[in-house]
């Protein structure tokens, strides 16, 4: 299993890639959709953002805090999770 710091450093290459790749798109790349089915590259990106807020985020936000609410299960955290 990966170390925090391990799993952070990763998480900040990923959003430096998501951000180099998109200063390289304008307006129209980011509408643009190659069918009614899929989805425009700036909606994957909406999507990504707002996982990140109000998902992921969210989760590290409670497994970092000492609160009890921020267990789901009623167990205690793991080595990891402190």
């Amino acid at each position: 299993m990966r170390s925090t710091t391990e799993v952070l450093k990763s998480f900040e290459t990923a959003v430096e890639r998501y951000l180099a790749e998109l200063k390289n798109l304008d307006m129209s790349s980011l509408y643009k959709k190659q069918s009614e089915e899929e989805w425009s590259i700036g909606q994957m990106y909406v999507h990504l953002i707002q996982s990140a807020l109000f998902l992921h985020l969210r989760n590290i936000e409670q497994c970092l805090s000492n609160e009890d609410s921020a267990l789901n299960s009623g167990d205690e955290k793991t080595d990891l999770g402190r």
